[in-house]
């Protein structure tokens, strides 16, 4: 006999069956053994009570009681169906159906045995499939939350930091944040695991997350931080400890704050004069100072840029920073090793920001830092440095580039009027990986094996494809309905997140995450990771 809370558990899936589909007549469609919801840890057993599943996965050939390997990460290409027939001598033969996806009607409901969760077809076209509505593993509390609070939630601005996310809601304009608390990151005033919650009123500007810290930008100028203050990066003044919640950071008055960053060990803050400030860690020479020891407490102005150069943009790497300038150039500073500042050294500092010559014949219309880094033109064009599988160049006979190389076809394959809107840069983890934002899709290339980070679900094994030494791969993201247009991307250390707009208002300003989620930092209910980029929820 079923324990309660088992029983409890059968009975959340299947209401959350009868809650999430409008469409039952499909249910059970090509399904030659039945496989229901009281049945969904495929164990051998004769139990045909629930709603019948097609399963989708490759067939064993070799298994009689057809058993199906977790091949599949989405229901995409042919469904593989297996059936069993015993003839009249005994014998059990084995045969495998092909079934067009394009012959599958809406409102077909799948057990994908790659994903090892409840889907469903949305619509007639391919690809149209919904993520994971509801998994074998969840507890009674993630089911409930499903059912009755997990709503796609719309971002304005997201930034993917160590295992937490800070974001600006599209709807209010606050300051949200999701994930682990550990060293007060999420700003939330305590250390827990906890999903979605305003920290900051709005409306806010722009928002960041750092490794251990966040910071954020409100319309009226102020700038607010938290979390870990180690040497100093808070700005608040204070060397150790933490800022349990948002603190708002001093400037001059006559200063006006446009961009806020939280890097790895520090942080910057780009003024309306294109000036920089920053505070924390002068290791490495990352706060571009011209020294390698000590720390800077509050926001210190970076005197070392010339002073007819203006600053638009700062983007923070591992251990490396650059700046976008107004007329389209770039300085870098910090850490030299793996090529990460582009000037052709490959270890040693660079204390002050010294303009990046490689890209000096080009105007620069955006930047990614990271251990892989990468650069758009304005003629739609990409250059990339550092690690080389990190910007989709096989390693050959050295694994990185000290000098900007252009990423050409068929290594980046776009189509001739694709337009390449903004890009990416694993930045705060010691590990490779960019993202190309284009007006039509995302290609991704790095080091993937950190819980799917990059969105790429390798469909011959069902698990994480670990690199993509040769190029660029385009992310299939069947979740994504005509009239969507990827606008921005932000990597994290296990996590990405990317915010979109659409001309559909129920749409628009929905964000897809892929990676890490055990704590949150996608804020969907389901702990584990996702292979595919999945709509965030709250």
């Amino acid at each position: 006999m079923l324990k309660v809370k088992e029983m409890k558990k059968y009975i959340y899936l299947l209401l959350a069956l009868l809650l999430s589909f409008p469409v039952f007549s499909q249910v059970g469609m090509w399904n030659p053994k039945p496989q229901g919801a009281l049945d969904i840890n495929r164990k051998d057993t004769k139990n045909d009570k629930g709603l019948v599943l097609p399963l989708i996965g490759n067939v064993d050939p070799d298994s009689i009681n057809g058993a199906f390997y977790p091949s599949v990460t989405t229901p995409t290409g042919k469904f593989k169906i297996v059936t069993e027939t015993v003839t009249e001598e005994g014998e059990t033969t084995v045969t495998n159906y092909e079934v067009p996806e394009e012959d599958v009607p809406a409102g077909t409901v799948v057990f994908d045995m790659g994903m090892k969760c409840i889907r469903v077809k949305q619509t007639e076209e391919v690809n149209s499939w919904s993520g994971c509505l509801v998994d074998k593993s969840l507890t009674e509390e993630e089911i409930e939350y499903n059912l009755y609070g997990g709503v796609n939630f719309k971002l304005k601005k997201a930034s993917a930091g160590y295992n937490f996310t800070i974001a600006i809601g599209a709807e209010d304009e606050a300051v949200y944040s999701t994930g682990l608390g550990s060293y007060y990151r999420t700003g939330k005033g305590n250390t827990g695991i906890a999903r979605w919650g305003m920290i900051l009123d709005g409306p806010a500007v722009d928002v960041s997350a750092g490794y251990l810290h966040g910071a954020a930008l409100l319309a009226d100028g102020s700038v607010w931080t938290w979390g870990y203050n180690y040497n100093g990066r808070n700005g608040q003044g204070i060397r150790t400890g933490y800022t349990m919640s948002p603190t708002k950071v001093l400037f001059p008055d006559d200063v006006k704050i446009v961009q806020v960053v939280a890097g790895r060990e520090n942080s910057w803050f780009v003024t309306e004069n294109g000036e920089i400030y920053s505070c924390g860690n002068n290791a490495y020479g990352l706060n571009g100072n011209g020294v390698t020891a000590g720390y800077i407490l509050t926001p210190t102005k970076m005197a070392t840029i010339p002073s007819d150069v203006k600053i638009k943009k700062v983007v923070s790497g591992y251990l490396a920073t650059a700046a976008l300038t107004t007329d389209g150039n770039v300085y870098v500073w910090g850490y030299n090793g793996y090529g990460a500042t582009g000037l052709g050294l490959t270890g040693g500092y660079t204390t002050q920001p010294t303009l990046l010559t490689g890209l000096s014949s080009h105007v620069i219309t955006d930047i990614a830092m990271g251990m892989s880094c990468i650069a758009l033109t304005d003629k739609n064009e990409v250059y990339g440095w550092g690690y080389y599988n990190g910007i989709g160049r096989p390693a050959g006979s050295t694994v990185y580039t000290s000098l900007p190389k252009l990423i050409t076809n068929p290594t980046l394959n776009l189509e001739e009027d694709e337009t390449i809107l903004s890009v990416a840069s694993v930045r705060i983890a010691a590990s490779p990986g960019t993202m190309i934002v284009t007006d039509r899709s995302i290609y991704s290339a790095g080091y993937n094996a950190f819980y799917s980070r990059l969105g790429i679900a390798n469909p011959e094994t069902g698990g994480n494809m670990v690199s993509s030494y040769t190029g660029y791969t385009q992310i299939q993201d069947n979740t994504v309905f005509s009239g969507t247009t990827y606008t921005e991307a932000s990597m994290g250390y296990y996590h990405t997140i990317v915010t979109t707009t659409n001309t559909n208002d129920a749409m628009d300003n929905l964000a897809y995450g892929a990676g890490y989620n055990y704590y949150y930092p996608l804020g969907n209910g389901i702990r584990g990771y996702q292979r595919i980029f999945t709509t965030v929820k709250k």
